[in-house]
């Protein structure tokens, strides 16, 4: 559905194939990107006309979606290998991929910082096959080069041991200040958030600033452009809370709807 951001109305509808999950826009809002989860597709569709204009089958159960800024490539993400692929825009192909650990999985979605070549994806680390302390279903960050050709191109950071071995759960979402300087992750099992630092070394990237107890269920963050407010969405407090970048205050609570269920 493509909606009139002022006003809210649905000025079109596009058909597609099946379970769309991630959705990016370019920045003239001419073209969208749309990743089709079962099928491991991509979409671009033609805003003015309403219609997919080009299809491509990448990797199975597709989801993370993100676009670079120059606007020349794509990165998308499958969910449950948490293995990234780029897609050239022109040339409409297949052009790089980052393979995770065997047991990395669950990523639902990508971040590309705004002047790094960086990219930041939530998953757990999955090893079930063991007995007892053998096995583990951690929370990781992981953090691709988008430049290096050779060497170590990725990276992951527990975050289960990121604050005094503090248990959070389901890594949803990151999302990245405008400036490239701010990083935020929500977790939607433990209903909580790390602020952090980005950290330009190559090394640790991200650095601990704080931990905010948030809603039920947040699956979305996002930061206003002049990165004195950041976004988050409760799934299931069916609201949006708004916080202060500096003091890390929540500021207002938009419900969405007095009964989801009905709309």
């Amino acid at each position: 559905v493509l909606l009139d951001g002022d006003s809210g109305k649905t000025q079109a509808q596009v058909k597609e194939f099946d379970e769309p999950y991630g959705v990016v826009s370019s920045g003239d809002g001419t073209r969208v990107y749309v990743t089709l989860d079962f099928p491991g597709q991509l979409l671009e569709i033609d805003v003015a006309s309403a219609q997919v204009v080009r299809v491509l089958t990448v990797g199975p159960f597709l989801r993370g979606v993100a676009l670079f800024p120059d606007e020349k490539r794509l990165l998308v993400t499958e969910f449950y290998t948490a293995r990234v692929h780029a897609i050239d825009i022109g040339s409409w192909k297949k052009v790089d991929q980052w393979d995770g650990a065997i047991s990395d999985n669950l990523c639902r979605q990508i971040t590309i910082h705004p002047n790094r070549p960086k990219a930041y994806l939530p998953h757990i680390r999955s090893k079930v096959t063991g007995m007892h302390g053998l096995g583990s279903i951690f929370p990781y960050v992981a953090i691709v080069d988008t430049q290096k050709n050779r060497g170590n191109r990725r990276k992951r950071m527990p975050m289960d041991s990121f604050l005094n071995n503090l248990v959070t759960a389901s890594p949803w979402e990151v999302a990245i200040s405008a400036d490239g300087k701010q990083f935020y992750v929500v977790f939607s099992s433990t209903n909580d958030m790390f602020v952090c630092e980005v950290i330009d070394d190559d090394y640790r990237e991200i650095g601990y600033r704080a931990r905010l107890q948030l809603g039920n269920n947040p699956r979305a963050v996002r930061v206003a452009p002049d990165g004195r407010h950041f976004y988050v969405y409760n799934a299931l407090d069916f609201n949006v809370v708004a916080y202060d970048g500096s003091t890390l205050k929540p500021l207002a609570r938009i419900q969405v709807t007095e009964n989801p269920l009905s709309e």
